[in-house]
């Protein structure tokens, strides 16, 4: 098998979600791999949302937000798995 150097996973937080994070976290750790945690937020889904929310302002919560979990979910890893992970948020 040709070894991984790098590992990107996708998260929206779900439980399954959390599955393939740790799974990538595994894997990371076998191969000595870089391992990068993303969440992207869908913009337009604050548009559909309502009248009452400013896009221009929430969407620096809800990238503040997504940041302090991925931060938490990094943190966990770091300690279960020993694999260090770098987040991303788009």
């Amino acid at each position: 098998m040709k070894p991984f150097y790098s590992i990107l996973v996708a998260t929206d937080f779900s439980a399954a979600a959390n599955n393939a994070v740790r799974r990538a976290a595994l894997l990371a750790r076998a191969h000595n791999a870089r391992l990068r945690m993303l969440h992207v937020i869908d913009s337009g889904g604050l548009h559909r949302a309502g009248k009452g929310i400013s896009p221009a302002i929430d969407m620096p919560v809800k990238s503040a937000q997504a940041r302090g979990h991925l931060r938490r979910l990094a943190d966990e890893l770091r300690d279960a798995f020993k694999v260090t992970a770098d987040i991303v948020v788009k």
